[in-house]
């Protein structure tokens, strides 16, 4: 216990530290704003009420309720989110998506399937492709995916390239905290051509696919005809999957 208590309260430094560096006048840690959300059914006012489990930047309540709010009222939604630590973040998505939304963590510390979060917990690593493609399939399907695990931009391409083929039509597919990609203990760096967010960033190049020549180099494995928006947000980026359709040229 002595062990393991001794390793949570570095971890937690570890994590103050990294926001500190990063904080400036409107992106600040989660607990400086507390209480200062309205009460509400919003993924804004539901991260205000959880007391604990939920480390996250205050702005991505914000960037959450403009991504996800249009699926809140879609039935039989099935959420899965890399990433569940103390769990305060699956009983946000819980309460977010009342509508029988499957909720489902994936993480590799056995200790997290011990939590009360009323949803499905799995212990496993997004690194695994077998192991997320038999999540998806215990789940029926995904349409959202939220990546907040290791945050290395190794293990956040892998995951990304094995799961947004199994996202559903007009699904998500967010990761988050990328300011590990300019973090050398992440494997990132400014500049460094094979971090996730510089990935991303090529491709961008798949929207336009059709008009391109030269050979696509340096992008996530994706489909063109998958990829219908990538939005960038401070730390968060957020791929929107969208069959494109022939358009007529007017």
């Amino acid at each position: 216990m002595r062990i393991s208590y001794l390793a949570r309260i570095k971890k937690l430094t570890k994590f103050i530290f990294s926001r500190i560096i990063f904080a400036h006048a409107d992106v600040v840690p989660w607990f400086a704003e507390r209480g200062k959300i309205d009460e509400s059914s919003t993924y804004s006012g539901l991260f205000s009420k959880e007391i604990k489990g939920s480390l996250k930047w205050n702005h991505y309540s914000t960037v959450y309720d403009k991504l996800l709010s249009k699926y809140t009222s879609q039935p039989n939604l099935k959420v899965l989110e890399i990433g569940i630590q103390d769990g305060g973040s699956q009983r946000i998505l819980k309460r977010y998506f009342p509508n029988s939304a499957t909720i489902m963590g994936i993480d590799v510390d056995e200790r997290c399937l011990n939590l009360n979060t009323g949803t499905l917990l799995r212990l496993g690593s997004s690194r695994d492709k077998m192991f997320l493609q038999s999540v998806v399939r215990e789940m029926g399907g995904v349409d959202v995916v939220i990546d907040d695990g290791s945050h290395r931009s190794s293990d956040q391409k892998m995951a990304f390239e094995s799961l947004f083929p199994l996202l559903s039509n007009d699904g998500i597919y967010i990761v988050e905290d990328l300011e590990h990609s300019y973090f050398w203990k992440s494997g990132g760096a400014p500049y460094l051509p094979t971090t996730f967010w510089n990935y991303a960033k090529r491709t961008t190049e798949m929207l336009n696919y059709s008009f391109r020549v030269y050979p696509k180099l340096g992008m996530l494995n994706v489909k063109s005809s998958d990829l219908f928006s990538v939005s960038f947000y401070p730390q968060v980026i957020a791929f929107h999957k969208l069959k494109k359709i022939g358009r007529a040229h007017v």
